[in-house]
């Protein structure tokens, strides 16, 4: 838990209040690039020198980006670049990484730091000794937790915000990615600089200061995996990662152009000879085998670029649950806050409250009238999907959670094709925040107890194949799907999220291209689902054309997986490009095979023009 002293950025509305009152200050030469501490950067790249009692110009505040915090001496940055600090704070406190999160408990040694000391020391953080540069500490997180990058926003919030920094400042070029949170290392050597950049600050009337309750660092600690640094004027302290009143965020980027270290002389004259007698190359031969690679790629390749997040551990929340029981005249809203009473945040009370209604009211295939609503469904113990949804919009009320009852439309079966009947259904969303939880007990209970890990905190992406409302706030995707678009999507099982797929990067996809379709999926998805395949690429289609289409996929070495075309197999490799043109009209399908037994999962038909 962090110990901070509250404290108030009066410095920074002291200076701005002094500068008012100041005799008019003649503004220095502008730079065509920043290069020194204090200097305040534009966005069109050029700078503005930092010099005390001057305020910029309303044109200027509005086009202002950064403020140099320190110059990179190869040490503690890189040699050659000025390191910008953004001048936008985070608006409100965030944690560093979600409860439920892979991120909260894990171990990222890769950005760690060893010591715990006072800021005002001069390089108090020997940069030898852990992580120094916060550039790349996202990606190292990324390399750990392979599904970082789904639902970031909730499970990452600080780099989240450092990522989309350029895109909420509506920065452009360069600008508009590459912000990054510093590491602890980082925030020393800004600290030194600090009365210098509030100067700089004071000239522009930010409400941006480094005298904050609490800063985020990077950087994890080395011993402690729950625990990273954060910061405050006068020290360095340890925080929780799930720390709930969180802090601050502000972020990074570099200026300039970095300078390597220069070979020896000696070297440098022996590669200048070895120019000398290097021949001139020959233009390489097109061999004939090579001419299937120089087709056009088709546009209509899916990348997996995110990675769904991993479901959380809920067995010993559920077996606690599933232990209680009421009587038909015992108050609900009783139940729902004993049902509730050791859960701690929004999701597991969702959960907790999930369970127990799923293994405790039955599903009523008479849809008689009162399983439709909430005393009747808490008198019989029968619901239909409407009775279900209403019943835990109430036992989510009573235990102090926002949820909401979702009408809407669902495709019948696996067989769905366009044009097909939709059947009235009835589901929940739970609010974390501005995250939806969707829930859907009445599919849960009907389908039986393989299906409790799939219908709870279901992916948006996935769900919106099957599910529709023209509720677009309850669909929980960035761009709510219309009932066209729903009508020509396939009915798809949720386990494709268990392949790697994060469904609103194939809902974005779908919604980009027009020509988009999902391609034929079988029941045995399921089959596959646990094998560890992870889809990287492939043609979101259902027809292949003349093009070429790439297919690629990671799969463990007990797992094989090939093509099956009309002209013979074709195996994949894990990992790398498979590059497929069609030859042939008929029936192509990707196919794994696992001790002897083989499974069928896409489908497509291959009509060569």
């Amino acid at each position: 838990m962090l110990n901070f002293k509250k404290t108030v950025a009066m410095i920074v509305a002291l200076a701005v209040a002094a500068s008012a009152f100041a005799q008019k200050t003649e503004q220095p030469k502008p730079k065509k690039a920043p290069d020194a501490v204090g200097d305040i950067v534009f966005k069109d790249g050029t700078a503005l020198p930092m010099q005390r009692g001057m305020m910029l110009t309303d044109e200027q505040r509005s086009n202002v980006v950064a403020v140099i915090a320190f110059v990179g001496d190869g040490v503690v940055g890189k040699k050659g670049l000025v390191y910008g600090l953004g001048v936008e704070r985070s608006d409100y406190y965030q944690t560093w990484a979600a409860k439920d999160s892979f991120g909260a408990t894990t171990s990222f040694d890769s950005i760690a730091n060893t010591t715990q000391v006072k800021v005002s020391a001069k390089n108090a953080f020997d940069p030898n000794s852990g992580d120094i540069d916060g550039s790349d500490n996202w990606d190292e997180i990324c390399k750990a937790d392979p599904n970082a990058t789904a639902r970031p926003s909730v499970n990452y919030p600080v780099f989240y915000y450092a990522n989309n920094y350029g895109k909420k400042n509506n920065l452009k070029g360069e600008l508009a990615t590459g912000w990054y949170v510093p590491t602890v290392t980082e925030f020393t050597v800004i600290y030194n600089n600090m009365n210098d950049i509030h100067a700089a600050i004071a000239s522009m009337n930010k409400e941006v200061s480094l005298y904050e309750t609490a800063l985020w660092t990077s950087s994890q600690c080395s011993t402690d995996p729950t625990k990273v640094y954060a910061i405050t004027t006068t020290t360095v302290s340890l925080a929780n990662k799930t720390y709930l009143s969180g802090g601050h965020i502000l972020v990074l980027h570099t200026f300039g152009k970095a300078i390597e270290e220069d070979p020896p002389k000696q070297a440098k004259k022996n590669e200048k000879a070895e120019v000398k007698e290097e021949p001139k190359p020959e233009p390489p031969k097109v061999e004939k085998e090579t001419a299937v690679q120089e087709k056009p790629q088709s546009s209509l390749i899916f990348t997996a670029t995110n990675r769904p997040a991993a479901k959380a551990n809920y067995s010993a929340l559920d077996k606690e649950v599933k232990a209680l029981s009421f009587r038909s005249t015992d108050k609900i809203s009783d139940a729902a806050k004993k049902i509730t009473a050791s859960s701690q945040t929004t999701k597991q009370k969702a959960r907790a409250l999930f369970t127990w209604i799923c293994n405790n009211v039955k599903f009523d295939k008479d849809n008689k009238k009162e399983s439709r609503n909430v005393k009747g469904v808490w008198a019989t113990g029968y619901a239909t999907s409407e009775g279900y949804s209403l019943l835990f919009k109430q036992m989510a009320k009573d235990a102090g959670i926002k949820a909401d009852s979702v009408s809407g439309e669902i495709k019948k079966s696996v067989a769905y094709k366009t044009g097909d009947a939709l059947e009235k259904h009835f589901w929940n969303v739970v609010y974390d925040g501005k995250t939806p939880i969707i829930i859907d007990i009445a599919m849960t209970v009907a389908n039986g107890t393989d299906y409790v890990s799939e219908y709870f905190d279901v992916d948006p992406g996935l769900f919106v194949f099957s599910h529709f409302t023209k509720s677009g706030k309850a669909q929980g995707l960035n761009k709510a799907v219309d009932k066209k678009l729903f009508e020509k999507m396939p009915y798809l099982s949720l386990r494709l999220g268990d392949l790697g797929i994060c469904g609103q990067d194939v809902v974005t996809f779908l919604q980009a291209h027009k020509d988009a379709g999902f391609p034929e999926i079988t029941s045995q998805i399921k089959d596959v689902a646990d094998m560890g395949i992870k889809i990287k690429k492939m043609p979101m289609t259902r027809t292949l054309g003349s093009e070429n289409y790439i297919f690629n996929f990671e799969f463990p070495q007990n797992v094989t997986i090939q093509l099956v075309t009309p002209k013979g197999n074709q195996k994949i490799t894990s990992g790398k490009d498979l590059v497929y043109a069609p030859t042939s009209n008929g029936t192509v399908k990707v196919q794994v095979t696992k001790s002897g037994k083989t499974y069928t999962i896409f489908s497509y038909e291959a009509k060569v023009q």
